[in-house]
């Protein structure tokens, strides 16, 4: 879900309707984890435009380990209002749709959790790590070079994490084609 969201921030989903295009996103986020596409939006166009400063929402210039980071990211994120979309939302699932809580956590909330884990993991920590130097440019986003079975399982490949700041205007399916393409 947060793919197609994350499609939808880049205006790729439905691009020649962009109302279309962002309830699209929008109701994908709220299905996600009870997040605001707005909200997303606009910090993922900052981390575009300021990829690797302090002005980036992504990026810890300290270089922390991944825990230190993940929460840290993860607190830019979600606000108490999200939290309490979220509970609204689980609500709702619940006394409508009459499903126990246990099935909420094991096939909602841990994938939720998970889901977030492995995308931070495979598209911001490994991308986005500074080097020795401290310096930062396009190039130094890294893509993480693994072979495409891999890269869909991952993370949607992300891992050509490079190429996608290269190109936002491409759909996560297509970046392993510029990768050949542009390799061939």
């Amino acid at each position: 879900m947060f793919i197609v969201a994350h499609d939808g921030m880049h205006g790729i989903l439905f691009p020649y309707n962009l109302n279309i295009n962002d309830a699209i996103a929008a109701l994908a986020l709220i299905l996600y984890g009870g997040l605001s596409f707005r909200d997303l939006r606009e910090k993922h166009y900052l981390h575009h435009r300021f990829t690797g400063t302090s002005l980036d929402p992504d990026f810890h210039e300290h270089n922390p380990n991944f825990c230190f980071w993940y929460f840290r990211f993860m607190g830019k994120y979600v606000s108490f209002l999200n939290l309490c979309r979220l509970c609204l939302l689980i609500l709702i699932i619940v006394n409508l749709f009459h499903i126990h809580w246990l099935n909420l956590l094991l096939f909602w909330a841990l994938p939720l959790i998970f889901s977030s884990l492995q995308l931070f993991f495979f598209g911001t920590f490994l991308p986005h790590r500074h080097h020795q130097d401290n310096q930062y440019s396009l190039g130094a986003i890294k893509s993480l070079h693994l072979p495409i079975l891999l890269s869909l399982i991952t993370c949607y490949h992300f891992s050509y994490h490079q190429e996608h700041h290269r190109y936002p205007s491409l759909p996560w399916w297509q970046l392993p084609h510029l990768r050949v393409h542009n390799m061939g």
